[in-house]
């Protein structure tokens, strides 16, 4: 048998190159698929493509013919091409931690991880204009890819092809036959302006050739239309910068509707770095400056009426130098690391409560985004501490952000059950707080449906309604025999106890399960809940701190004296209901939402007032 041609050799190296991709592929479209959200839910479009074996040899070729004569298959990275596609650029800030962390998580030594331990080889911007970006997109690529050690392979490259896209090279491995073989995978992220256009610009410049086509011919027609596509590159770069900056419009920083976007402290970050001696004098002073930082902006958000915008920004800076200051950590070889993984849990806890308080001030992607990636952050650090019941209190409350409530009730409910396994002492408001929060999303379950604030006055409620409502207030009661500190910063407690807020909550609980025609038979303990009533309902008339003055406090009063048919004290209190929704601008706000539902219900309550029994 003689000596293989140069081609055949080529076809060899093609086909070898080839093995395990097929299987890369199918796992990769899994990968993606996988998690709540997915990156394909996040995404416009994802493509994953196996490389045509004649485009490896016509690659291999080019590259020989042009300056490396020695070019083989293997230094190509393009076998398996993952294609991320964006409807906004901006949208690779929410969708690149979660594919890196998807890489990272998949990686190891081991056969049955998709990814080679160490998997990332490279990571390169291609980018039009990186200077006269509006966005900024490059700079706030740089502290995602920082936070997990891969600063030193980013490189950004301005492409006179006028090609812009994010590229990341990661060795996979592929089953092929009884054997698995590594992969290399091109992974790209790219909008859709940006993929359509490449798709465009590919085929104007590659057109297929002609038979009668002469080379110098050709050479010199591409040369011509190369300024034309410039000027449609430079366009298109346009475009997609501009819809960038109407998104960011739309997404502006504004009060949304939530529970709470201050959040009161349930740990001192800076008291659980005392014990952490030994670290590298520097390290320890990045770590104090960016937890302080993070602390400032918690304080100014406490203390100050300054605009959404403004508050979201500075989180978000914060937000980054935590990650920045927490890849330094885990990259220093002069740590423990029982010291790093305390200093680490500091930071990440910091950086998720950021997160989750701009996400929560953001609508729209934006916001999503932010929240998404602190669950993650709470996630991973819950694995990692499972008995510390500020992660998992946290946790809950993303996911309820999320819109994922039973996700959240289990988490509650988990925490609870455990409470005295975890490291929260007696007296800690996260036991209490634990407690209410879960029996308002019990109560809520309850009253889906679209029923009105005053729900079914005549019938009552659904028995599985009313079951839920006896499960909030079951779950809540107990708080009253607590004794409970306030938040680990008296700024962030807003002036209302523990105890208050659910005297508040059980009075509402105890009139939804008396409302209507209830009869002792159809609630457990109905006289046990209307003697506590009472007692709640006595409790509050007598309240004088802030809480006296919330408008929630006063709608619970509203309800329960119309229950009780006491119109001239639910007349006294409606009004100064109605004064105290003034007051937050909700007579003149129209679009739905709870404050204006309770509107409605004190305008209705008024004229209820009015009327002879």
């Amino acid at each position: 048998m003689g000596e293989l041609t140069e081609d055949e050799r080529l076809e060899l190296a093609t086909a070898s190159a080839l093995r395990g991709a097929p299987d890369v592929r199918k796992r990769l479209l899994l990968e993606m698929s996988a998690g709540t959200p997915s990156i394909t839910d996040l995404a416009y479009a994802v493509k994953v493509r196996i490389k045509d074996d004649f485009r490896i040899a016509e690659k291999v070729v080019r590259k020989r013919e042009a300056k490396a004569p020695d070019y083989d298959v293997r230094r190509l990275r393009d076998i398996v091409g993952l294609r991320i596609v964006t409807l906004y650029r901006l949208d690779a800030i929410t969708i690149l931690p979660i594919l890196l962390d998807r890489i990272f998580d998949s990686s190891g030594n081991d056969d049955s991880n998709l990814f080679l331990k160490n998997p990332i080889e490279e990571v390169k911007i291609y980018s039009l204009n990186p200077i006269g970006d509006a966005q900024n997109l490059v700079g706030r690529l740089r502290p995602l890819f920082d936070a997990r050690g891969l600063l030193e392979k980013l490189e950004v490259e301005n492409k006179p092809s006028n090609y812009t896209s994010i590229h990341i090279v990661a060795w996979a491995r592929g089953k092929y036959s009884s054997k698995y073989r590594t992969v290399p995978v091109e992974i790209q992220i790219r909008t859709a302006f940006e993929d359509v256009w490449g798709e465009i610009e590919h085929g104007l410049k590659y057109k297929p050739k002609g038979p009668a086509v002469d080379e110098d011919e050709e050479e010199l027609q591409r040369s011509t239309i190369t300024p034309h596509l410039n000027v449609l590159a430079t366009l298109i770069d346009g475009m997609a910068q501009y819809s960038d900056q109407i998104k960011i419009q739309i997404d502006s920083p504004k009060e949304r509707r939530v529970r709470s976007i201050r959040s009161r402290l349930a740990e001192k970050p800076l008291e659980r770095l005392i014990g952490t001696d030994g670290i590298p004098v520097e390290l320890m002073e990045l770590v104090r400056d960016a937890v302080g930082h993070s602390r400032m902006c918690f304080d100014e958000a406490a203390q100050t009426d300054y605009p959404m915008a403004r508050h979201v920004a500075a989180k978000r800076r914060a937000s980054d130098d935590l990650a920045t200051v927490a890849s330094r950590v885990r990259q220093s070889t002069d740590v423990e690391e029982d010291k790093k993984r305390e200093v680490l849990y500091v930071l990440d806890m910091e950086r998720a409560l950021l997160l989750f308080e701009y996400g929560n001030g953001l609508a729209g992607r934006s916001g999503n985004g932010a929240l998404v990636e602190a669950s993650r952050i709470y996630s991973r650090v819950e694995s990692e501490f499972p008995n510390r019941g500020a992660v998992q209190y946290r946790l809950a409350k993303v996911l309820d952000a999320l819109g994922d409530s039973k996700a959240a009730q289990y988490k509650l409910e988990q925490l609870v059950a455990n409470m005295d396994k975890t490291d929260l002492h007696s007296s800690h408001w996260v036991r209490a707080a634990a407690r209410r929060y879960l029996g308002v999303l019990y109560w809520e379950e309850g009253r889906q449906g679209g029923v009105a604030n005053d729900g079914p006055e005549e019938t009552g409620w659904p028995a599985e309604s009313r079951e839920l409502f006896g499960k909030a207030y079951a779950i809540t009661k107990p708080i009253l025999k607590m004794s409970v500190e306030g938040a680990a910063d008296p700024n962030e407690t807003q002036g209302i106890s523990e105890s208050e807020k659910a005297v508040n909550n059980l009075l509402y609980y105890a009139v939804e399960l008396l409302m209507g025609e209830a009869e002792e038979h159809d609630i457990a303990e109905y006289h046990y809940v209307k003697g506590d009533l009472r007692v709640y309902l006595t409790s509050m008339e007598a309240s004088t701190s802030p809480a006296a003055e919330d408008f929630r406090h006063l709608d619970t009063l509203r309800r329960a004296y119309k229950l009780l048919r006491d119109r001239q004290k639910a007349r006294s209190v409606t009004e100064a209901l109605i004064e105290a929704l003034k007051q937050k601008g909700i007579l003149d706000r129209p679009g739905g939402g709870r404050e204006e539902e309770i509107l409605h219900a004190a305008l209705a309550t008024i004229a209820w007032c009015e009327e002879e029994d």
